[in-house]
């Protein structure tokens, strides 16, 4: 869920909850569907948070890779005297 739309779903139930306060069926129904959104959007931002630890990962194995390759390079040009 994209946060946006999770706070406009939160405010939307709050007004929601704000205008029923005499109907506890309702207000049972609309907290119930509160703690559903608030789930969700905790969902959503740990997958985001994990998806985002494994692109750093990916970069870090790619900046690691390459600095292997810069010293063979480095190594090489200085065993040919060319440094």
């Amino acid at each position: 869920m994209y946060y946006q739309d999770f706070i406009n779903s939160k405010i939307f139930l709050e007004e929601l909850v704000s205008k029923n306060l005499e109907n506890e069926k309702v207000i049972k129904e609309l907290l119930a569907t509160y703690s559903s959104i608030i789930l969700k959007q905790l969902d959503f931002d740990i997958q985001w948070l994990k998806s985002d630890e494994s692109i750093r990962n990916e970069w870090s194995k790619n900046q690691t890779k390459q600095f292997e390759a810069n010293s063979m390079i480095t190594k090489t040009a200085l065993e040919k005297g060319k440094l």
